[in-house]
């Protein structure tokens, strides 16, 4: 027979622990962070990207782009000491602040900025509901696949063994994790020989209660990766090492390169002998490279370019206000 809502709900941890294995372990270390498809690495970007964050917070305020001091706030954003902005290629060799022709460019690349945070929302929660976001843009929807309906399995599909629907349970269990990774959805028990106006009805109730009654029904717009050959261990790693950045504030970056890991051979030479001088320096401007190529990422995801490490702008880091957001990430996690 069918489980009862009630049955549902009570067992619902030991039900998903049968199938999926144990509840994770809480992430105490950078290490223990995950690659859970390019899709949520998307998210995690957002969620320490600086100018992803003041679209956030302008649109939450109502503010309006052609405002002359949202202007200037947008400008500070961006704007670093005139050496680094040459380096960088953005200012001339006399400039030492945007131009007249550079301005409406800059606001030009923010407004892409406020138009992906339309889409995804605040996924820091620090404007709790005072963003609008359109109803097609569920928190679900605007980085998933279209939810499809399909069969996970048979138990005693004629007469097979049960390690048969134990597979399949596993082969969806990793489909899932990169269709449906923050896609609620309801595994039932449904007998064959049940009446099917039973089932139907049991299965309504069901989705009147657990269903989000936000969750917008019709076909919604997958927002797009970019990129021809897409590597999400790589990209992971350059978000390991940007977490790292603002959780040790003090190290070196041949230090910081060694915490993050960005190099397995260097990490291994590392224990067992110690780094030379001529290492560390090759470190320092590896991890550099990365680390630039990291906030280039998070910038470009917040323009809607995600995962490419293109030239953009890249915005200043508010480091205590960055690790505020790790933290709220991963609670568990310590410097």
């Amino acid at each position: 027979m069918l489980m009862s809502s009630e049955t549902m709900a009570t067992n619902k941890d030991n039900v998903f622990d049968a199938i999926f294995g144990s509840k994770k372990k809480a992430i105490a270390n950078v290490a223990d962070i995950s690659e859970q498809g390019v899709a949520i690495l998307r998210m995690e970007f957002l969620r320490l990207s600086p100018s992803y964050n003041l679209a956030i917070k302008l649109l939450a305020q109502r503010k309006k782009l052609d405002d002359p001091k949202v202007i200037q706030q947008v400008l500070r954003l961006y704007e670093a000491p005139s050496y680094q902005m040459k380096k960088r290629g953005h200012y001339k060799k006399n400039q030492d602040r945007f131009d007249d022709k550079q301005i409406p460019i800059v606001m030009e690349i923010f407004q892409k900025v406020i138009d992906t945070a339309k889409k995804f929302g605040d996924l820091n929660d620090e404007y709790k509901g005072r963003v609008k976001v359109p109803p097609y843009a569920h928190w679900t929807s605007p980085y998933m696949n279209y939810p499809n309906v399909g069969l996970i399995g048979v138990w005693n599909e004629r007469g097979q063994p049960h390690s048969k629907f134990l597979k399949d349970l596993e082969k969806f269990n990793t489909w899932a994790q990169d269709e449906y990774v923050y896609e609620p959805a309801l595994v039932l028990l449904v007998p064959l020989r049940a009446n099917t106006k039973v089932i139907k009805k049991t299965i309504d109730d069901f989705l009147k209660e657990f269903r989000d009654p936000e969750a917008n029904t019709k076909y919604v717009e997958k927002v797009p990766l970019y990129g021809k050959r897409i590597h999400p261990d790589a990209i992971l790693k350059k978000l390991k090492l940007l977490i790292c950045r603002f959780m040790y504030p003090d190290l070196l970056l041949w230090e910081l390169g060694i915490k993050a890991n960005i190099s397995q051979d260097y990490t291994d030479y590392h224990k067992r002998k110690g780094l030379s001088t001529r290492h560390k320096e090759r470190l320092s401007v590896l991890t550099s490279r990365m680390l630039n190529q990291a906030m280039l990422l998070a910038e470009n995801a917040a323009v809607g370019m995600f995962p490419m490490t293109q030239k953009n702008l890249i915005p200043n880091y508010d480091a205590e206000k960055t690790l505020e957001r790790i933290q709220k990430r991963w609670p568990d996690l310590k410097p």
